[in-house]
C-alpha cells in the first residue's frame, strides 16, 4: 500500500498538468524529493512526458524494471519501465486547480513557474501551502 500523490504544474491560462504517483507521496518522500530536485520548469515538464509514476527520485533517469533492476536515484514509470498502457498513464490536463483536488489523493504538490514555488495540500487541509524546508523538518517531528 502506497501514499498517493498527485504532482502538478501551473500553466500561464491556469489550467494544471499533472501525473498521479503510486509510493512515497508524503512530505518526507516525495514533498523532500520535489523541493530539493525538481526547482525547474524544464525538469518537471520532461518528467511529465514520461506520464504517471510508480515512484519519484531524484533523477528522472533511463528504462529499468523498479523490481530487478533498480537504481535508487531513478524515477519509475508505468508507461517507460513497466510498459503499461500509454493511454491509462499519460499525464492529465486539469482545467483549474480545484479540478485536480477533485482526484482527492492523500497529498497534492503543485509548482508555480512564475514563482519558482512548490505547494502543497493534502485531502485533509485547506487550501494550499508552500513547500519549505520548515515544512521538512516539521513533518518529522
Amino acid at each position: 500500500m502506497g501514499t498517493h500523490s498527485r504532482i502538478g504544474i501551473l500553466n500561464a491560462n491556469g489550467t494544471v498538468l499533472a501525473v498521479y504517483c503510486h509510493y512515497d507521496g508524503g512530505l518526507s518522500l516525495n514533498g523532500k524529493i520535489l523541493l530539493e530536485h525538481y526547482h525547474s520548469e524544464e525538469k518537471i515538464r520532461d518528467l511529465f512526458k514520461q506520464g504517471n509514476l510508480i515512484y519519484l527520485r531524484q533523477n528522472i533517469g533511463g528504462k529499468h524494471n523498479h523490481i530487478r533492476t533498480c537504481n535508487p536515484e531513478w524515477c519509475c514509470f508505468y508507461i517507460r519501465d513497466e510498459e503499461e498502457d500509454r493511454e491509462e498513464n499519460l499525464f492529465q490536463l486539469y482545467s483549474c486547480v480545484h479540478d485536480l483536488l477533485i482526484e482527492r489523493t492523500e497529498f497534492t504538490y503543485i509548482f508555480n513557474p512564475i514563482t519558482r514555488q512548490w505547494f502543497w495540500t493534502t485531502t485533509w487541509n485547506e487550501g494550499f501551502e508552500p513547500l519549505k524546508r520548515l515544512t521538512m523538518k516539521d513533518c518529522l517531528t
